[in-house]
Formats: structure tokens, C-alpha cells, sequence
């Protein structure tokens, strides 16, 4: 057992977290769901911002 622990040890590398940037694009002329008109970008694009801004 502690022979094995050792070899996952040394060929396991740490989790590493990378950035990267998200574009996302919607169609216009959708309400309620997207359309530049309504009250921060419609219902889809709100639901969405705020899953972003929850996750980090």
C-alpha cells in the first residue's frame, strides 16, 4: 500500500486552475427572453450573468 501511495504521488500533479475569458452572444429581438431594450439585456442574459457572477 504505501508503495502505491508513493507512485500516484509522483505521477498525480496538482490541480491547477486557468483563467480564460468567455464570450457569449445572443440574438436580439427575443422578448423577454434577450432584446437590448429590456431592463438589463431580458430574462436569458440576466439568468445568466447572475450564474456567472454566483459560480466566481
Amino acid at each position: 500500500m504505501p508503495l502505491m501511495v508513493m507512485l500516484l504521488a509522483v505521477f498525480i500533479d496538482p490541480v491547477k486552475a486557468d483563467t480564460f475569458t468567455l464570450s457569449l452572444t445572443t440574438g436580439d429581438d427575443y422578448p423577454p427572453f434577450t432584446d437590448r431594450k429590456l431592463a438589463q439585456g431580458g430574462m436569458a442574459t440576466t439568468l445568466v450573468l447572475n450564474a456567472f457572477e454566483k459560480s466566481g
